[in-house]
């Protein structure tokens, strides 16, 4: 893996200051300076392919419109170009049967809602690191 604070990173995030909080995490806290943000799943296939370079890793908020995490997911998993990028749910309600969900959707982990400064560099670089994890607050 290439040093973490050169991936590339796309924030899908409806919530204005969860994108904040996570675009100040990568960029302030980890030194990554490839972020992009979207405030909504509306043609993603199609940005998603735009986008120049290809995410490394992508943190999905759950419940986002039109598409869900899940539905967007599946999708991505389809194409075989975006097989390799390591795909988190980031979500605050989360129940520990709905990890199971995500698993079977094959995200690469979770970190929930709420999240520390000190805790999500660890947790990001394990999971590119392709150690599973399934965080809960």
């Amino acid at each position: 893996m290439e040093s973490i604070n050169q991936i590339s990173v796309l924030i899908i995030e409806d919530d204005e200051v969860n994108r904040m909080i996570l675009n100040v995490l990568f960029q302030k806290t980890m030194n990554i300076e490839k972020v992009v943000e979207w405030s909504n799943s509306f043609q993603f296939l199609e940005r998603l392919q735009e986008l120049s370079p290809k995410p490394d890793l992508i943190i999905m908020d759950i419940m986002i419109a039109p598409f869900d995490g899940y539905e967007m997911i599946q999708k991505i998993r389809e194409l075989p170009e975006f097989d390799d990028i390591k795909i988190v749910a980031h979500t605050a309600s989360v129940m520990r049967d709905q990890v199971q969900e995500m698993k079977a959707h094959r995200f690469d982990g979770l970190i929930s809602k709420p999240i520390t400064r000190e805790l999500f560099p660890q947790l990001i670089n394990r999971i590119m690191q392709d150690e599973s994890i399934w965080y809960i607050s």
